[in-house]
């Protein structure tokens, strides 16, 4: 006979409770519940009449399908959650519904890897889909009972410098002009906003009435409360960034200016790009990237931008600023002149 000397309760990110109990012979077991209430009285069914432990049996046999509602669980809520569950059944689809979990191994996982990459699928967008299968794996061990797993290889996708890419003027104006074309004129807009100010998609999307003064031309962008962002700071509007955010302006302070959300404002982006043949990962963050290189190409330092862009520290800049080279030839003629201390 055991007894429980330890226990917990927890809930899971799907909203299952669990029982964690630790016996005296050093075993452990989790018992799934329908609440947190139910776990008590599980518990304390448990202290009033322990029972010898089993250990927790294997079920095999836990399918790709199976995950899915873990899957579904786990995304909901999240912004990125129409885009996360379309890649995940994707992923399912290829490897088969009922294809058990733990019989998927690594030869299978560059099969799924060659395959997105006939589809021209960008590395970023193919480690994308691999971090599903990692998440059904997750599922197998802690919904389906699963104990062991087959080790996978690392993937070492080259990503060629795709997350550092800017726009060019000229592909902001092709894709506004589509934008346009299409009767998206807010998305068009906040393109431009976004470029010439450089703020977080987030900072762009809280912001209210109130938060923008056109007759200082300035905009304040201010930090969440848990987003762990440096603080608030108000900048002056460009005369770009001022004609995009106008037509916008809500009739009350308290009502935010942009309508949109990211994942309409992301797909409408890069279907613009696909329609132009511009190809670029993450569009939406490189508008921001592109205002900090255009920064640092004008020779303002690491500060200045730092506290432009709202980063928390001058490491995340330094990436911002590029050599002229023609001031190569300082260095030379400092050298030559300084030889004749030695």
């Amino acid at each position: 006979m055991t007894a429980p000397v330890q226990w917990r309760i927890t809930r899971r990110s799907n909203g299952q409770w669990v029982l964690n109990v630790h016996f005296d012979d050093g075993k452990r077991s989790q018992l799934s519940c329908d609440s947190k209430r139910h776990a008590e009285q599980r518990l304390a069914d448990l202290m009033r009449s322990p029972e010898p432990h089993a250990p927790r049996r294997k079920r095999a046999g836990y399918t790709v399908g199976q995950a899915m509602p873990y899957l579904e669980a786990h995304f909901q809520g999240m912004r990125s959650e129409r885009s996360s569950l379309i890649y995940a059944r994707e992923v399912a689809e290829f490897f088969g519904m009922t294809t058990p979990v733990n019989e998927i191994g690594t030869t299978d996982v560059d099969r799924l890897v060659d395959h997105l990459q006939k589809k021209g699928n960008r590395p970023s967008t193919i480690k994308n889909k691999l971090c599903k299968f990692r998440l059904m794996r997750e599922a197998a061990v802690r919904e389906g009972g699963v104990e062991s797993l087959p080790p996978l290889a690392k993937q070492r996708l080259k990503m060629d410098n795709l997350q550092e890419r800017i726009w060019s003027p000229d592909e902001l104006r092709l894709v506004c002009e589509n934008l346009q074309r299409r009767n998206h004129h807010q998305e068009a807009a906040l393109v431009v906003f976004l470029a010439e100010m450089g703020p977080r998609f987030s900072e762009a999307e809280r912001l209210h009435g109130a938060d923008v003064d056109l007759a200082k031309q300035s905009v304040r962008f201010f930090k969440a409360k848990k987003d762990n962002k440096e603080g608030n700071r108000v900048l002056r509007l460009t005369p770009r960034a001022l004609d995009a955010i106008t037509p916008y302006m809500p009739p009350s302070p308290h009502v935010r200016v942009w309508n949109l959300n990211y994942d309409a404002f992301s797909w409408q982006v890069e279907k613009a790009l696909e329609m132009c043949g511009i190809d670029m990962a993450r569009p939406i963050h490189a508008l921001r990237h592109t205002c900090g290189s255009r920064l640092g190409m004008a020779g303002r330092s690491v500060l200045e931008i730092k506290a432009w862009l709202g980063h928390k520290t001058t490491g995340t800049c330094e990436r911002y600023i590029h050599m002229d080279t023609t001031r190569l030839a300082g260095c030379y003629e400092a050298l030559v002149t300084g030889a004749s201390s030695w």
